[in-house]
């Protein structure tokens, strides 16, 4: 690695997206490195929004959401339950 792309970005991170139905593309995305980041969280942000794709039908295959399992999940629009689920790590080369 170099010393501008360093192989450990952040020892943690935190993501929010916001969404609105019928918008095809996010309405925006924010990180919380909380401190642990090795370079700016600017581009940490920008590597995040070319590795992933954050339209709504992409996030549905990406994260396998109309899996049997998150039935549960769809009521009231949100998944309510904090105990249901593992969170997933997915990984992306930067």
């Amino acid at each position: 690695m170099t010393a501008d792309h360093p192989e450990k970005i952040c020892d943690q991170i935190s993501d929010g997206i916001l969404a609105a139905i019928g918008v095809a593309e996010s309405g925006g995305i924010h990180l919380e490195t909380f401190g642990t980041n090795t370079i700016e969280e600017d581009k940490i942000l920008e590597a995040v929004k070319a590795s992933f794709d954050f339209r709504p039908p992409a996030i549905i295959n990406q994260l396998e959401l109309k899996r049997p399992v998150f039935k549960q999940t769809a009521a009231y629009g949100h998944f309510g339950s904090r105990n249901l689920f593992r969170r997933r790590l997915i990984k992306r080369n930067f």
